[in-house]
Formats: C-alpha cells, sequence, structure tokens
C-alpha cells in the first residue's frame, strides 16, 4: 500500500516538472500534469516489468548523472553565497541548528514526519534479495541510508542559503527549478529540472520494484493470491505483480490530481505516507527485537544492533506519531487514510490466515537460535 500511493508523490513531479520545460500554464493544469505523469510511469513500468537487470543498469545512470548535477549545483551555491556576494542569499548559521530556527519543536517534528518520507525507499535493495548475488542487498541497504543521509544534508544546506525562508515558501512548487535560476540563470534552471526529472524517475522505477517485489514474496508465500507469486519465464520479473500495482498507480494519480488542487494532493499525500512510515518501521523494528529477543543478549554486538539500536528507533517513531496527533499536525484526510490504510493492511491480514492456510502464519514467533550470534553481515 505504502508504495503504491507513494507513487503519487512522484508521477505528480514528473508531470509538473515536464510541462514546465514548456509552459507554466501547463505545468499547473492538473489534467496535464496527470496525462504527463500516466505516461512517464507507464514508461518507467516498461523498464522495471523486462528485468531487474534493465532496472539497475537504468538505475546506475541516473544516478551517476543525478549525483554529478546536485554535487555542482551545491558547490556553484556555496561559491555563489560565499564568493559572489549576491543579495538575498543567507549564510548557514548556527540558529538554524536550534529549535527556534525549526520554528519551534512542533515544527521540528512535523519535518521530521517529512524525513521518514524522504528517507524510504532506502530498503529496495532487501526486496530484491532473491536477484542479488550474495550478500550484497543487506550492505547495499545500509549504504543507501548513508549516501541519502550526505546528499540531503549537503544538498540542502547550501541550497537554502540561496535565498531568505520567505522566498524559498513562494516558490516551493518547484523550489529546484528556481534555485537553478538564481544560481545559473534560465539555461541553469533547466538543467536542474532535468535532475529533478532524473532522480524522480529513478525514485518511481524503485517504488514500483518495491510494491511488486514485496507482492510477489507474498504471493508465493500464500499470503496474498498465489496469482501475484507468478514470475515471467521470458524476463524472470513478476510480472503479474509488476503490471497490476503499475497501472494501480495511474488510478491513484488521476484520483488524487482530480479531487483538489496539485499543491493540496501532493501535501496530503506526503503527510499521509510520512505518518505511514513511520507506522511501517515502528512495527518492524518492534517485532525484530521481540523476535531475536533470545539473541540479542549472546554478546555486546547483539545487543547494541539487535536491541538498543531497533529499540530506539522504535521508541522515537512511537513518539513521532503520539505527538503529532496530540498537537494536531495532521488535518483529518492525512489521519484517515494513514491509519485506514493500516487497519487495513491488518484486515487482509487476518482475512489471508483464514483463508490463504498459509505457513507463513505457523512459524514461531521468536528466534529458535537460542545462542548464536544474530548475524550482521
Amino acid at each position: 500500500m505504502y508504495y503504491t500511493i507513494g507513487t503519487t508523490s512522484l508521477t505528480i513531479p514528473l508531470g509538473t516538472y515536464t510541462l514546465s520545460f514548456f509552459s507554466n500554464a501547463a505545468a499547473n493544469n492538473k489534467y496535464d500534469v496527470a496525462l504527463v505523469g500516466t505516461a512517464l510511469n507507464l514508461l518507467v513500468l516498461a523498464v522495471a516489468a523486462l528485468g531487474i537487470k534493465l532496472s539497475a543498469r537504468f538505475q546506475w545512470g541516473w544516478a551517476i548523472f543525478e549525483y554529478g548535477l546536485l554535487v555542482g549545483f551545491t558547490i556553484a551555491a556555496i561559491v555563489v553565497i560565499y564568493g559572489n556576494h549576491r543579495p538575498h542569499t543567507v549564510h548557514v548559521a548556527g540558529s538554524w541548528f536550534t529549535l527556534s530556527g525549526a520554528g519551534g519543536f512542533g515544527a521540528l517534528i512535523s519535518g521530521i514526519l517529512l524525513a521518514i518520507f524522504l528517507y524510504s525507499g532506502w530498503d529496495t535493495a532487501a526486496y530484491v534479495g532473491e536477484e542479488a548475488h550474495g550478500k550484497q542487498a543487506g550492505p547495499a541497504a545500509i549504504t543507501s541510508v548513508v549516501l541519502l543521509f550526505v546528499m540531503y544534508s549537503v544538498v540542502i544546506l547550501a541550497f537554502q542559503g540561496m535565498a531568505p525562508n520567505h522566498v524559498m515558501q513562494a516558490h516551493a512548487a518547484n523550489i529546484l527549478a528556481f534555485v537553478g535560476q538564481l544560481i545559473g540563470g534560465g539555461f541553469w534552471k533547466q538543467v536542474m529540472i532535468v535532475a529533478v526529472l532524473g532522480g524522480t524517475l529513478a525514485s518511481l522505477q524503485a517504488a514500483i520494484v518495491s510494491s511488486s517485489h514485496i507482492s510477489f514474496a507474498m504471493g508465493r508465500d500464500r499470503v496474498f493470491p498465489r496469482w501475484f507469486g507468478a514470475v515471467s519465464d521470458k524476463y524472470g520479473t513478476p510480472w503479474n505483480a509488476t503490471i497490476l500495482l503499475g497501472l494501480l498507480n495511474v488510478v491513484f494519480l488521476w484520483g488524487s490530481t482530480l479531487i483538489g488542487t496539485i499543491g493540496k494532493a501532493l501535501n496530503d499525500i506526503v503527510s499521509t505516507l510520512g505518518l505511514m512510515a513511520a507506522i511501517f518501521y515502528l512495527l518492524t523494528a518492534s517485532t525484530a527485537v521481540w523476535y531475536y529477543r533470545r539473541t540479542i543478549l549472546a554478546s555486546t554486538g547483539n545487543f547494541i544492533l539487535g536491541g538498543i539500536l531497533p529499540g530506539l528507533g522504535a521508541a522515537f517513531m512511537a513518539f513521532v506519531i503520539i505527538y503529532i496527533l496530540a498537537k494536531g499536525l495532521l488535518n483529518g484526510v492525512e489521519i484517515a487514510f494513514g491509519f485506514g490504510l493500516a487497519l487495513f493492511g491488518l484486515v487482509l491480514s487476518v482475512i489471508s490466515k483464514s483463508a490463504g492456510k498459509s505457513s507463513f502464519y505457523r512459524q514461531p514467533m521468536v528466534s529458535h537460535e537460542e545462542t548464536a550470534p544474530v548475524r550482521t553481515s
């Protein structure tokens, strides 16, 4: 559910930024945005359906191109801020890293909820573990987290210094294109749009691959209908799941854009996904601690990696969820969809357990390795 709905937060910007090449009016027309987003979604769907190797090459190409552009723009932004002394630039200040600089504790927690959404996708490597060689999926997931942290931190710090906050907020719909124009004029604005499109396309593909491979594994284990576990003989991909969920993305895209304005749709989607991701990580971390409770005391390393870190992560996610609800930081639509979809998943799980008779539900609820160390590699 998370990855399928999450694609809407990608297909809308794909339409918006693509159309901004030609017309600002078209970029703000929700029907034009939905049409272009649909076309690009179908293109990425075709790449994902034709094989994991093709998907990997696509990701490599875009990643190198996108990271090169972002690093180049970041260096250029720093030069503009500290070297050219242009008006309206803002130097990074220590106040940025205080509660008041973040707008208060409530604003900080709201930002953390968005950050939880932004970081989601790093775990895609884990879902293609069956196609990966050896034990590459685990280190790939950890590397993804580190790369995201470095890129987000450096790029955002540099770009936020290009103009005061109120000016940035006025151009929130196409902020990176605006920053590109501030750095180097109209041409660099277009280059930044290309970088955004590349990153968004790669993220869209990661979302489609994640949702289809999760569905494939669930179909194979009979947690989902077996139809989802079918694999293409020719391409070796979970064909049924990839095609169905890729097309379902289009349904969500049109549904979200037809309901209201593009800006409101994006805001609701991102906040809903942040809430769903926090619930997902809370459940995953707490379940991992409970399942391995017999092995986390076997060594200091097990205790830190298998007990303390995921335990702190679960506690922090629980705090974020409770705080944003207590302070009313989400609207009714975001709360209804965030919790509603999570509860709907629980209902589907109960139905699956009673109807599918899957062995998944008969597996031990605790690791049987009472003394063996947890494998961290």
